[in-house]
C-alpha cells in the first residue's frame, strides 16, 4: 500500500504524520478515515496584574514594556504558559497600549500559566523580579470569562502652571454642549485626517490645576488626551512640557 503525508494545523502548529492509504472496497459505505495528531492541550490558568507605571519608565514604548513584563515573568520561574508553534511566544495580553510619556497608575497586564499557583505565590515572586517605576498593585487569579475589552479610559491632567479655571470650564462647556468635534490626527507614515471626536468624549472636569477627563472606546479606538487638550486651548502646555498626564483607569466589559 502507497502512503501519503497529510498536514493538520492545530493553532498556529503545523503537524505532519504519515498515514496509510486504504485500499478501495466494494463497500460504498466505507470511508478512508484519516488521523490527523495535534498537540496536547496545556492548561490554562489566567492571572491579572494590576500595575503603576511612572517616573523615567513611562518614556519607555508599549513594545519596550512588554518586553520587560517578558523578562520580568521568566526571572519568577514561574510555569508559564506559551502559544504553540515553532517560534513559542509567552500567552499575555494589555488591553489597551499606553502611549510614550504618559504615567499610569491601574494597568492591565495578563499573563497564563500551565499549573495553578496561589495568588499570594504570584505576587510575591512578580514583585521580587520588579524594576523601579513598575509598582505591583495586586495580582488576581482570573476567571475564564473574565472581561478583557476596554470600554473607557480616564484621565488626570496635571498643571504645573496653573489653569485658568473660569477660562477653561466655559471650554468644557461648549464642548459638553456640542453634538461634533472635528479635529485633524497626524499618524507618522498616513495622510492628515479629520474626524470628529465628540462622540467618545464622556466628560471633562477641572479643578484647580486639574483636568479630568472619561473617554470612551469603541472597536479599540478612542481620543487621545492630548486632542482633548488641543480642543481645550491647551495644546500648547503640552508642546511644553509642563502638563503631566496620568492614565488613571480602564473599564472592561466584555467582547461583542
Amino acid at each position: 500500500m502507497a502512503s501519503i503525508e497529510i498536514a493538520g494545523l492545530s493553532g498556529d502548529e503545523l503537524v505532519m504524520e504519515r498515514v496509510e492509504e486504504i485500499e478501495p472496497t466494494n463497500d460504498e459505505s466505507t470511508t478512508n478515515p484519516i488521523k490527523v495528531k495535534g498537540p496536547a492541550v496545556q492548561p490554562r490558568f489566567r492571572y491579572r496584574i494590576i500595575f503603576e507605571k511612572k517616573g523615567p519608565l513611562r518614556f519607555i514604548s508599549h513594545n519596550d514594556l512588554m518586553r520587560t513584563w517578558d523578562r520580568l515573568l521568566r526571572r519568577t520561574a514561574l510555569p508559564l504558559r506559551h502559544t504553540e508553534g515553532f517560534h513559542a511566544k509567552l500567552k499575555v495580553s494589555s488591553p489597551l497600549s499606553l502611549a510614550v510619556g504618559l504615567e499610569a497608575t491601574e494597568e492591565i497586564f495578563d499573563f497564563e500559566l500551565t499549573h495553578h499557583v496561589s495568588e499570594s505565590d504570584v505576587e510575591s515572586l512578580v514583585r521580587r523580579e520588579s524594576i523601579p517605576g513598575l509598582n505591583i498593585v495586586s495580582v488576581t487569579e482570573l476567571s475564564p470569562t473574565a472581561a478583557s475589552r476596554v470600554t473607557a479610559v480616564e484621565y488626570t491632567c496635571l498643571f504645573q502652571e496653573g489653569l485658568n479655571e473660569s477660562e477653561v470650564s466655559r471650554r468644557i462647556e461648549e464642548i459638553l454642549s456640542s453634538t461634533s468635534l472635528m479635529i485633524e490626527r497626524r499618524v507618522v507614515g498616513k495622510p492628515l485626517r479629520r474626524i470628529d471626536i465628540r462622540p467618545k468624549i464622556d466628560s471633562i472636569a477641572a479643578a484647580g490645576n486639574k483636568l479630568h477627563m472619561r473617554l470612551l472606546v469603541d472597536d479599540g479606538s478612542t481620543v487621545r488626551p492630548e486632542e482633548v487638550l488641543g480642543a481645550l486651548e491647551l495644546g500648547q502646555q503640552v508642546r511644553d512640557g509642563v502638563v503631566v498626564i496620568t492614565r488613571t483607569k480602564l473599564e472592561l466589559g466584555h467582547r461583542k
